[in-house]
């Protein structure tokens, strides 16, 4: 009997170690899980987010170096680039040959009627005109503007 409760004394309370290894195996098999499942998977949401960055980025150039910059969408062909006033291209993260970044394969631009698709910025930030493009990819469609007012950039999911 004095055995027994030498034996019941050492286990009192708390976990073993190999308990505590099954439990964190767990742990990381459920977040191997849960997190690809929790990022986002939209490629449209994901190009919006890589242009208006762009847009952001060429807005702030044209601050910060006191000219004219513009972001020139052409929609046909699905990419974009910012450039200097006088045509000359801004290479940028993720550009390619002549400063173009081109959209993920599936998604497209299309142009706002009666909205300018060049997105311009003047020294102070704003722009002389409004501009809007909307990017779609299969039943998702964002549209981004510019305010020319207060040079204001929106992203907002449409319908």
């Amino acid at each position: 009997m004095a055995g027994d409760r030498a034996l019941s004394r050492g286990r009192a309370g708390g976990f073993t170690l190999a308990e505590l290894l099954v439990v964190m195996a767990v742990i990381a098999i459920l977040s191997a899980i849960a997190v690809p499942a929790l990022q986002p998977t939209d490629d449209c949401s994901i190009e919006v987010r890589r242009f208006f960055s762009d847009c952001v980025r060429t807005r702030s150039l044209a601050r910060t170096g006191w000219e004219e910059t513009r972001l020139v969408v052409d929609t046909v062909s699905g990419r974009w680039r910012a450039e200097q006033a006088d045509g000359t291209p801004i290479p940028g993260p993720g550009s390619g040959a002549n400063g173009w970044r081109t959209l993920e394969q599936g998604v497209s631009f299309a142009a706002v009627p009666g909205v300018a698709s060049l997105f311009t910025f003047q020294p102070n930030g704003r722009s002389p005109e409004a501009a809007a493009v909307t990017l779609n990819k299969g039943g998702t469609s964002w549209l981004v503007t510019l305010d020319p007012l207060s040079g204001t950039l929106t992203a907002e999911e449409q319908g």
